[in-house]
């Protein structure tokens, strides 16, 4: 028996069979990618994106360039938009009435304030408009006939 055992030869590395490795499935790799890919894109176009813009517009005054100030049935919207004041006066009731006034320079996001007062003397009262931190203001003078104009009534 003994003789048995040593006639018997020993494996050699070179007679074992090889093992095969599995290959993973290369498409599949692409396919969860692009997965990661668009889900990475969604987030970003759907979270930070508009938290971004949102941010930005609170760091640059929110939406305070657009002020909006109610008086006598008018309706006025002032804005700065490239370096200009431009109000919008609406009388309630008739939009086909209503005037567009473009003003002095002011630099952009700059609030636009409104106040009344009677400035003329004449017990109507008018419509001051100016920038926040400007001491230049635009007079809009009321008439009788409940228009405002930049023109004082007398110079009419």
């Amino acid at each position: 028996m003994a003789a048995q055992q040593r006639t018997q030869k020993l494996p050699h590395t070179e007679d074992l069979p090889e093992k095969t490795r599995k290959q993973g499935n290369g498409l599949l790799n692409i396919g969860i990618g692009m997965c990661g890919t668009l889900l990475f894109l969604m987030f970003l176009l759907n979270v930070v994106l508009p938290w971004w813009n949102w941010l930005q517009t609170q760091w640059h005054y929110g939406d305070m360039h657009v002020s909006h100030f109610d008086y006598h049935g008018h309706h006025f919207i002032g804005e700065v938009y490239r370096g200009y004041v431009t109000v919008f006066d609406v009388p309630n009731g008739h939009p086909e009435k209503s005037q567009v006034f473009l003003l002095q320079s002011a630099p952009d996001n700059t609030p636009v304030q409104f106040e009344t007062r009677d400035v003329n003397n004449d017990n109507i009262p008018d419509v001051i408009v100016g920038t926040d931190g400007s001491s230049i203001g635009i007079t809009f003078y009321g008439t009788k006939d409940g228009v405002y104009s930049k023109t004082p009534p007398e110079n009419k």
